[in-house]
């Protein structure tokens, strides 16, 4: 399954559940990769955005953090992406 970047949407040459160093940056962007957007746990209707319960808080989701339970996500996380436009668009216009 290949990885898709948080921010650019590029496709990246890295591989689903592949351990990262936590200062890899997106080719395109130079968006952090190890961060929580770009997780198999971050999930944005869980608790802290995490669907891990034994993670600890981190408050930027977009920087790089220690976090022991960290998976490198691949495209499912696009269905999430997607929800979180919408749900920011529906915010916006109050829908």
């Amino acid at each position: 399954m290949n990885v898709i970047c948080y921010k650019c949407r590029s496709d990246l040459e890295l591989r689903a559940d592949q351990d990262i160093s936590r200062y890899e940056e997106c080719p395109s962007c130079y968006a952090i990769l190890k961060c929580c957007k770009m997780c198999e746990f971050y999930d944005t209707h869980s608790y802290n955005d995490c669907s891990e319960p034994a993670a600890h808080r981190v408050d930027d989701k977009e920087k790089a953090n220690y976090c022991s339970l960290f998976r490198l996500a691949g495209n499912k996380n696009m269905e999430q992406y997607k929800n979180d436009i919408i749900a920011n668009a529906n915010a916006l216009f109050k829908k």
